[in-house]
Parts: structure tokens; sequence; C-alpha cells
């Protein structure tokens, strides 16, 4: 990693660069060695943020459930740090002070992009024999106003527990596959006359969240709750997916006597 960071009493600026052993072989563009790039400035009432940028919303320790605006990269070999396999991605966002120690974010992002993931190799998660016509696939652009996403998070503290809660409108990350059969043939009776074309769709959704974490003695206590509301709720649509509730919890203990938390 290289990060180069430059700052004024009101501005600051600063790029960071990833390079792995194992990306040296292939063919690289500059979003496989860019990681973040990004120019903030401050205010009295908080700070204004823009760039190629990494969030990391929830109280969970590494992992969370209610954390949408970087989709993971997960076409390569498995990190241990999850921030890592994070896509960064081109935002705005305007950062509010509230009282003492509450933040305001609101966050524009202009495009979409899903979750990466293998369908060849040690690390595929998908059978491309069991998708029609899945060679022929050609995703949608996803890079377009159309795919613009917005999401706003408020956060505080009340006595040893700190509170957050947010709202998202956007995309689930994951594709659905829309299967098209049309008959091209002369024989209806013959399933060789058919011919089935795929398309992947993605599912309109919206997050709402909230997230809390105290600390109690040498206990950390943490949890996420979150529901995704689908375009589809009735559940009409194949290629869509549905509502659904995503939740974590967790407890942190340091070990006495010890710097050591289990």
């Amino acid at each position: 990693d290289l990060e180069v960071k430059a700052a004024t009493n009101s501005l600051e600026g600063g790029v960071m660069f990833h390079l792995e052993i194992d990306d040296i072989e292939n063919q690289l563009d500059y979003s496989d060695i860019l990681d973040t790039l990004y120019l903030r400035l401050f205010h009295s009432f908080g700070y204004l943020e823009a760039g190629l940028l990494k969030t990391e919303w929830g109280k969970g320790d590494g992992y969370h459930v209610v954390d949408p605006l970087n989709p993971f990269i997960q076409s390569g070999k498995v990190r241990t740090d999850l921030n890592a396999t994070k896509r960064a991605e081109l935002m705005v966002a305007i950062n509010f002070y509230i009282a003492k120690q509450g933040l305001l974010e609101l966050v524009y992002k202009p495009f979409f992009h899903p979750t990466e993931i293998s369908a060849e190799g040690r690390w595929a998660v998908i059978d491309p024999a069991a998708i029609p016509g899945f060679s022929e696939i050609v995703p949608p652009d996803t890079g377009t106003l159309e795919y613009s996403q917005g999401a706003a998070r408020i956060t505080g503290s009340l006595g040893p527990i700190d509170l957050g809660a947010l709202y998202y409108y956007g995309f689930f990350s994951e594709p659905g596959y829309a299967f098209t059969t049309a008959f091209t043939g002369i024989n209806p009776l013959d399933p060789s006359h058919y011919t089935t074309t795929t398309d992947l769709v993605y599912t309109k959704a919206q997050l709402f969240g909230a997230e809390a974490a105290a600390a109690l003695g040498p206990f950390t206590l943490r949890a996420e709750l979150g529901y995704w509301l689908s375009e589809d709720r009735d559940g009409t649509v194949p290629e869509l997916y549905n509502d659904r509730f995503v939740y974590l919890g967790g407890a942190d203990i340091m070990i006495p006597g010890t710097s050591l938390f289990l």
C-alpha cells in the first residue's frame, strides 16, 4: 500500500494505491491499483467529502449487515480484512455535526456497481453450466444516472451506548437472472426448437437500519438490524429479490490482566 496525503487548515486530499504480488502477472488498469481518492473540505458545521470513497457503517467488528454503499470484490482470493475487499465508489457526502458527539451523513452515489463474483476457478460461487446462455449474457450498464443511489445516517451517543440509524435507496448488490424462452423453430413439440436467453437484473430496494454498541465493564456488546424493502414486495417476479430482515449481534470481552480481546 502507498498512501499520499496533503492538508491545510480547511482542506484535505489523499490517494491510496494498493498492489499485490499476485496482481503483477495480470493485465491491470487504474481501478486495480487505485484504492481510494478523495478531497475533504472542513467547516464549522461539518465537512464535505467527494471522490472514490470507502465507507464503513454499522457497529459490527469488521462485518456488517447495514453497510450498503460499497460492494465487495469477491472474484479473487479471500482476505481477512473485509474493508480491503470493498470497491471504492464515486460518491459525494455532506456530514453535519450534531450536538457534542452526533453526526448526520448525507450521501449521493451517481452510479451503481454490484458485488463481483467468480464464475470459474478456485473461487467460483456459481455454475455457468446451470445458467442457460451464460456465455452470451451482456450485463446492464449500471454506470449511468439511472442507477443513482442516496443514503442518510445519523449517529450519536447516549451515556455508554453508541446508537445509529440509517436509510438507503438503491439496489441489492446481488444480480438476478431473467430467463426468456422463444420459439425459434418449426416444431413446437421439439425442445431443441426453443431458445432461452438470460439477462442480468438488479432489484431496486430500500434499507432501513439501526445499530448499537455498548461498553459495559470488560464487555463490548454490538448489534445491527436492517429491513430491506424490495420493489417486488408481492414476490411475483422470479428474477427479483424479496423483502428480508438482516441482523447480527456480537460481544467482545477483554481477558483480565491482558490487552487481548475474545
